[in-house]
């Protein structure tokens, strides 16, 4: 019992040895398989355009994630804000399937909408994303001002 799995080893060893070279005189080696790689890039907020009456201020230039708060005392329900804020790619490498990510924890009397002028966008180029947000009703609590968080991911 012990003796064949000594001359199992051995055989083992062997076929690995010619394997190796034969690889070494031939200089190739030839492998088969599959590499999957997924990436996720993490673009920057930049050059933020301000409308007229939206924002009292916004923070997040030059970073992933961008906030702005809007000033509520001046806004009439049902009518839409919007502003426009660039997107920078700067990677080496091509980003593509961009998205905006609105604040998940906005309240529940504001909808958001977003655009961005290109789903692709190209190394150390950019892209304008348009945020529209409208109020249905105004907030329950006494707030002056309500903030917004927007994230731009690519993969």
């Amino acid at each position: 019992m012990k003796n064949r799995r000594i001359v199992a080893a051995l055989l083992l060893i062997a076929i690995l040895c010619v394997g190796v070279g034969y690889a070494a005189l031939s200089d190739t080696i030839n492998f088969t398989g599959k590499i999957t790689y997924e990436t996720s890039l993490q673009l920057v907020w930049n050059n933020f355009q301000d409308a007229a009456g939206v924002t009292t201020a916004h923070s997040g230039e030059g970073t992933d994630a961008f906030t702005v708060s809007i000033d509520t005392s001046e806004w009439s329900t049902n009518e839409p804000k919007t502003f426009t804020v660039d997107v920078k790619n700067p990677t080496d490498f091509n980003a593509s399937n961009v998205q905006v990510t609105t604040p998940a924890d906005a309240p529940a009397n504001y909808t958001i909408r977003t655009a961005i002028s290109a789903d692709t966008i190209a190394a150390g180029g950019s892209a304008t994303v348009t945020v529209t947000i409208t109020m249905n009703s105004y907030p329950s609590a006494d707030l002056e001002e309500e903030p917004f968080t927007f994230q731009v991911t690519a993969g």
